[in-house]
């Protein structure tokens, strides 16, 4: 048979009041903080795992717009190339021109100059030739002269008898 103890009963009575004063004094509360505790981990952890994601995104934005900005730091480069190519060649081609136009202009000038020579040369030789024929003519003329001035001299003796 059981037997039943007054000493036992009391003792139960005691633990299942210590248990409820337990309860409701320090496990309501230590368990209020628990929870509390809990909440907060896991508030921070939702709260980190936001910051992951975020900090991800920012990664992938980041990395996109290095990307883009890449690319279109290439694409300005490629365009300054090829705008610089495409002065260069109008440069060139403005120097050809202007090469062609002073090659042409040198051209005309010195046909003129030549022009003018020849006109030159041309004027020199008539004068020359006119200096010449009037020398000549002189001379001629002189001796036509002198032969005229020894003849009549001659004759103006030979009339006198003097020769």
């Amino acid at each position: 048979m059981i037997e039943f103890n007054l000493t036992a009963v009391l003792q139960l009575l005691h633990f299942v009041l210590l248990l409820w004063v337990l309860k409701k004094f320090v496990f309501d509360s230590f368990f209020k903080v628990l929870d509390q505790r809990r909440d907060l981990i896991e508030g921070e952890i939702k709260r980190a795992e936001k910051i992951r994601r975020d900090a991800e995104e920012y990664a992938e934005e980041a990395q996109a717009k290095l990307k883009k900005a890449s690319d279109d730091a290439r694409r300005i480069i490629e365009d300054a190339e090829a705008r610089s190519e495409k002065i260069v060649e109008e440069a060139r081609e403005k120097a050809k021109q202007e090469a062609e136009r002073i090659m042409e202009a040198a051209t005309n000038e010195i046909e003129r100059m030549k022009k003018e020579v020849e006109e030159e040369i041309r004027e020199t030789a008539v004068k020359l030739g006119i200096f010449i024929a009037s020398h000549i003519l002189k001379r001629v003329a002189n001796e036509k002269l002198q032969n005229e001035v020894v003849e009549k001299t001659l004759k103006e003796l030979r009339k006198d008898g003097e020769i």
